[in-house]
C-alpha cells in the first residue's frame, strides 16, 4: 500500500499485547478446569473474543483498575460457555 512503510500513518491505537496474554492465560486455564482439550488455536481466538468483549464493557481498556475488576466477570462467563458446550465440540456455545 506504501512504497516506504515509514510514510504510513501510525496505527489509531495499539491494543494492550499483556492484558490480551492475561486473558489468553485465563481461557487455557479454564479449558484445564473444564477438563477439556480446546482445538488448535482456539485459546488464541478465545482470548481475542474476550478482549472484544471486555471493550464492549470498559469506556478505556487503559483503566487499569476496571479491567481488573472486569477479568473475574469475564473468566466466570467465558467458564459457563465451556461448561455448557458439547464435549468434543470445536465451538463454545454463545461465541
Amino acid at each position: 500500500m506504501f512504497d516506504d512503510p515509514a510514510k504510513a500513518p501510525a496505527p489509531a491505537a495499539n491494543f494492550d499485547i499483556v492484558l490480551l496474554q492475561q486473558l489468553h492465560d485465563t481461557v487455557q486455564a479454564v479449558y484445564i478446569e473444564c477438563k477439556r482439550t480446546p482445538p488448535p488455536r482456539a485459546v488464541t481466538a478465545d482470548a481475542g473474543e474476550l478482549y472484544n468483549e471486555l471493550l464492549g464493557m470498559v469506556a478505556d481498556v487503559r483503566d487499569r483498575a476496571v479491567v481488573t475488576a472486569l477479568l473475574p466477570v469475564l473468566r466466570d462467563r467465558f467458564k459457563e460457555r465451556i461448561s455448557k458446550a458439547e464435549a468434543g465440540s470445536s465451538k463454545v456455545v454463545g461465541s
